[in-house]
């Protein structure tokens, strides 16, 4: 038996047809992607505009400012009232985490690890203090 003869009649056509689709379909999911990037880039910047005006400025610089940087002068730390509430610190990680994660995703196309992360560095914490030796002279 001989071998079948395919039909190429058309084939220039078919093929024009597909490349004129996909470039069509490209475009289109460009548009798509290049719009929720953008979209993803916004909400991470109300998530650290927030973080800066409910968190950062008001309670957690002005608490750094009077415990923490001893050398600020009097002057310099304006002389605010420190408003700092138990929890207030895991409540500017989450936000952090929030924005960080959309600007990962945006850039790299996929979330961040944090569970991998947090693993990570508790595992050098814990070497790093377990690995201490104390000697008193």
């Amino acid at each position: 038996m001989g071998a079948r003869r395919r039909d190429t009649s058309g084939t220039d056509q078919i093929q024009e047809l597909l490349s004129e689709h996909w470039e069509r379909f490209r475009e289109e999911r460009g548009r798509k992607e290049e719009e929720l990037v953008y979209r993803r880039i916004r909400v991470a910047q109300k998530i650290v505009k927030r973080a800066e005006r409910l968190l950062i400025k008001e309670h957690l610089r002005p608490f750094r400012d009077n415990f923490i940087a001893h050398n600020l002068a009097e002057s310099a730390r304006g002389g605010r009232k420190i408003k700092i509430f138990l929890g207030m610190e895991d409540r500017a990680i989450q936000h952090a985490k929030c924005a960080v994660d959309l600007l990962h995703l945006v850039l790299n196309g996929t979330s961040f690890a944090w569970d991998d992360l947090e693993k990570q560095q508790s595992r050098n914490a814990l070497e790093f203090w377990s690995n201490l030796k104390y000697t008193h002279t």
